[in-house]
């Protein structure tokens, strides 16, 4: 055989491998490519199984629901139907017996007990139409105070009928400290003109307030910031926030001693105004001056307070829970009467002793015996620092006294009608 024979022979026998070599990949292939759409086709098997399965038992309980359903329906029909039965037999009874006498005596004494309800409705009606317009409701004087921009309470949304225009000098709800007290201090007049303003004269004029300044004290503007105290007083002490502050006080003064187990602070009363008490006069519960002492002292404790030891601590902290549980008890006050609000009020009456009753109750109980630890803290310190202002104004004029007779030599009254300049030293 030939070398090119032999070439020939050996190309052949690789060219056949090659081809048996392909084949047996195609055909593995084509194995592999079966096994995964049988793998398909049974997953799609199991899938469409499934959810024929749960079709099926949506469908049964659709079913079952339909059916109970009509027996419901079937249930109610024939009760109304025994229903209108029994009325209807009443009814034939009642005009059967109607022409009886009993009969004509009740019903004319239902009429009357009818018509003295609508009666009594109707000036009952009248007379609460009289006191809202005369007198203004708990509400109104709540939304009155809320609006001077003094406490910080949110007016509550009202109802679309009645739209009131939120404060100018409404806050966010935030922890009562001295910055943002003063940071939201009110910077015009709440109500009223301005121009017809009266304003009520320096904060001296406050009861216990101590605004005498010690010789010597630092007026630096960013330690006792008096623009700040001079802008939160005036609006304090502006006619509209003391009239509401007075009106809203005096209707809680109400309230409160309608209600049993009250506090007795008649003794610290007399303490704080004993001219009124000597002379028999009216001691209110609630003193508005003295309530508002209370912001006072929370936004500007630097400027109120000469010192700060263990009774100005306690008043404060005295004064922070007064506050807290009156605007808690001004936020409820405030809040819109809705038609629903008088089955939630019925249906609170019924709450047992051992649960929380909604209402103004315990508001109401909460903010007096609150009060009346403020009001024990105010009068301690307000002796307290009117002892040592009596002191401090004794020793000046000790300090004067004896200037008048280092300059006499002991005799002052010669001298000081011989000298002009010791005269008007002793005025």
């Amino acid at each position: 055989m030939t070398r090119a024979q032999t070439h020939t022979s050996t190309a052949g026998r690789s060219g056949t491998r090659s081809q048996e070599e392909k084949a047996r990949r195609l055909e593995a292939k084509l194995a592999a490519a079966e096994t995964k759409r049988q793998a398909s086709i049974d997953d799609k098997r199991s899938r469409a199984t499934f959810l024929l399965d749960r079709t099926v038992k949506a469908a049964d309980r659709q079913a079952k629901k339909q059916s109970d359903m009509a027996l419901k329906t079937e249930s109610s029909l024939r009760s109304a139907q025994a229903h209108r039965q029994a009325r209807l037999a009443a009814t034939s009874a009642a005009a059967q017996g109607a022409s009886t006498p009993h009969h004509f005596l009740r019903r004319r004494a239902f009429m009357r007990v009818w018509l003295r309800r609508q009666a009594c409705s109707r000036k009952l009606q009248r007379m609460w139409r009289a006191f809202a317009d005369n007198h203004q409701t708990s509400r109104q004087l709540a939304v009155t105070f809320i609006k001077t921009g003094v406490p910080h309470v949110d007016l509550p949304p009202t109802p679309p009928a009645a739209t009131v225009t939120p404060s100018a000098f409404q806050s966010a709800e935030q922890p009562r400290t001295p910055a943002n007290t003063a940071a939201n201090t009110p910077t015009a007049t709440p109500t009223g003109s301005p121009s017809k303003v009266k304003e009520l004269g320096p904060a001296i004029a406050w009861v216990g307030v101590n605004t005498h300044v010690t010789e010597g004290a630092d007026l630096d503007t960013s330690e006792q910031p008096q623009d700040a105290f001079e802008k939160f007083a005036k609006a304090i002490q502006a006619p509209a926030t003391l009239r509401s502050a007075k009106a809203l006080l005096a209707r809680l003064e109400a309230k409160v001693i309608a209600r049993s187990n009250i506090t007795d602070i008649s003794s610290l009363m007399q303490r704080l105004f004993p001219k009124t008490a000597k002379a028999g006069g009216h001691l209110e519960r609630y003193p508005a001056r003295v309530f508002l002492c209370a912001y006072m002292v929370l936004s500007h404790p630097a400027v109120v307070f000469n010192t700060q030891g263990e009774l100005e601590d306690m008043l404060a902290e005295a004064g922070n829970t007064m506050l807290t549980a009156f605007e808690a008890l001004l936020n409820e006050m405030a809040q819109p009467m809705h038609a629903t609000d008088r089955s939630d009020s019925s249906s609170s009456m019924n709450t047992p002793q051992g649960s929380s009753p909604q209402g103004l109750g315990p508001l109401l109980d909460a903010f007096d015996q609150a009060w009346a630890a403020y009001l024990q803290r105010f009068v301690a310190w307000k002796f307290a620092d009117a002892a040592a202002l009596e002191s401090e104004l004794i020793k000046v004029a000790i300090e004067m006294e004896a200037s008048v007779l280092s300059k006499t030599g002991g005799d002052s009254k010669p001298a000081a009608e011989r000298s002009e300049d010791l005269q008007v030293s002793m005025l």
